[in-house]
């Protein structure tokens, strides 16, 4: 007896990855038959319709309407200055609540940009500007990047020019000497 309860066990033993190969393909047949041959659907029972409220009942009372609740105005954007500008979207930290308001007094000085604007020059409809930094002197369209700086708005009636600074992360307005 002892002898046939050790030959099962050494049997099983030297068969345990056969019996777990044929335990897994079992199991992986049954999901493909729940595949191929779905379950039907449960049926959901019927649920009642809500009864009709009273519009004569009082807000707080059982079957009132519930209170009217107008939306909130969108605020706009502080950064921007027109509808359809974007360019204050990538010069701030969206993730700091102060990055759009001003440091400072606003629009610092060309002594502190050591910019200077020459002339102001307007041929057809294009308008350009001339300035001086501490590397070069040069002509510059509206848009254009240069050293740290970009010139964003050049207005020839008031001989002005607006410039952003990368390094600040200001803009600034420099008048003709």
């Amino acid at each position: 007896m002892v002898d046939k309860l050790r030959k099962a066990g050494l049997w099983i033993w030297l068969n345990k990855e056969r019996m777990i190969l044929l335990i897994m393909v079992g199991l992986l047949c049954r999901q493909v038959y729940a595949v191929v041959y779905p379950p039907a659907p449960e049926v959901a029972d019927n649920l009642p319709l809500p009864k009709n409220p009273d519009p004569e009942a009082q807000p707080g009372e059982p079957g009132a309407l519930p209170p009217e609740i107008d939306p909130p105005k969108a605020q706009p954007i502080s950064g921007l200055r027109s509808p359809g500008e974007y360019a204050n979207l990538d010069r701030s930290n969206p993730f700091w609540y102060y990055s759009t308001q001003a440091e400072g007094g606003g629009a610092s000085d060309a002594d502190t940009l050591n910019i200077q604007l020459l002339d102001i020059r307007v041929a057809g409809t294009k308008v350009r500007a001339r300035l001086k930094t501490n590397a070069t002197t040069k002509w510059y369209d509206e848009g254009d990047k240069f050293e740290e700086y970009q010139l964003l708005d050049i207005d020839p009636d008031a001989r002005t020019v607006e410039i952003y600074s990368e390094a600040d992360g200001k803009q600034s307005t420099l008048q003709e000497q």
